[in-house]
């Protein structure tokens, strides 16, 4: 066999496996990226349940901006970024919320966090008032599942164009179960097309985010 041919199929070898880490990588997305749309599925459909909003609510205000959330599609986001802390950062993140040095029991430190976690669509959507923070409140949705593969917890933001933002947040639990919890989130200032600086901005003007990892999902 020729030398030129031994290139050729090392070359061909190279490019497939090449190919197959990729693929590799963004089958290992796709299941968290599909169970937050079913989180969000699950959110869209509560706020276009009139019955349920009736049981939940009579403010017409908050009625009214629950009728603008429902009536949006939000099957297809226009950017999602999956959002981490590294676990050795955690408990510096937990004394700069204290302003002063604590060290947590390990035992408890991943329900702690995933508290200050849930805290993060809350405080964002504070920023457009109380009843904004009451209405998403109703809209939150979760859901179990089993995925063995998530050790960290774990924030995906789906960014839209014609619709709300959501944030789900997926957190490992016992024997490979995986919890996900879903929110709207209210904001004028998180657009889709904001750059990964700038939504990292955002996230840790919120006080519960620092040296958070950032990572676009890129997803057909």
């Amino acid at each position: 066999m020729s030398r030129k041919v031994i290139k050729k199929m090392l070359l061909v070898t190279s490019c497939i496996l090449l190919l197959g880490c990729g693929i590799k990588k963004a089958d290992s997305e796709i299941p968290l990226y599909k169970k937050g749309l079913e989180v969000i599925e699950k959110m869209d459909l509560m706020a276009e349940c009139k019955e349920y909003i009736g049981l939940m609510t009579s403010n017409s205000q908050m009625e009214d901006l629950i009728d603008k959330i429902g009536e949006k599609d939000y099957t297809k986001p226009n950017t999602v970024y999956q959002i981490t802390i590294p676990k050795e950062k955690i408990q510096s993140l937990l004394s700069l919320v204290n302003e002063e040095e604590i060290q947590l029991p390990e035992q408890i430190l991943p329900d702690v966090y995933r508290r200050f976690l849930t805290a993060v669509p809350t405080s964002l959507n504070a920023m457009e008032g109380t009843e904004v923070i009451a209405v998403t409140a109703m809209l939150m949705a979760d859901m179990d599942f089993l995925y063995k593969d998530l050790t960290e917890n774990t924030i995906y933001l789906y960014l839209y164009q014609d619709a709300y933002s959501a944030a789900v947040l997926f957190s490992p639990m016992d024997q490979g179960i995986v919890r996900a919890q879903g929110n709207f989130i209210v904001n004028d200032q998180l657009l889709w097309n904001l750059t990964e600086e700038e939504i990292i901005e955002m996230l840790e003007s919120t006080g519960y985010l620092f040296d958070c990892e950032i990572q676009k999902i890129e997803i057909d």
